[in-house]
């Protein structure tokens, strides 16, 4: 389920094998971009490494803007746009 809808289709017959892919999270950088009136906007690189299991896994790093009001001392915007990739292996996948 993604933002309450379903991606695929329901396998009734069991055709499709279950990859397994698990993330595990590794670390976040926030860098820091303006701040204007206690609201600090910010690029967030979030590092978590994903394999299948029992496969050795691969570093991916998800990249949000995002927007944190100092007087409610809460995010109030955060917008996913994109994947880092460097040096990409796609062998694991």
């Amino acid at each position: 389920m993604y933002n309450d809808k379903l991606l695929f289709k329901v396998d009734k017959y069991h055709k499709i094998t279950q990859l397994t892919l698990q993330g595990t999270y590794v670390k976040s950088d926030v860098i820091p971009t303006k701040l204007v009136n206690n609201k600090l906007t910010a690029t967030v690189y979030a590092t978590q490494t994903l394999n299948f299991k029992d496969k050795q896994g691969k570093d991916a790093v998800k990249v949000f803007q995002i927007t944190y009001d100092g007087n409610a001392g809460k995010l109030t915007k955060v917008t996913a746009t994109g994947n880092y990739e460097i040096n990409t292996d796609s062998s694991v996948f």
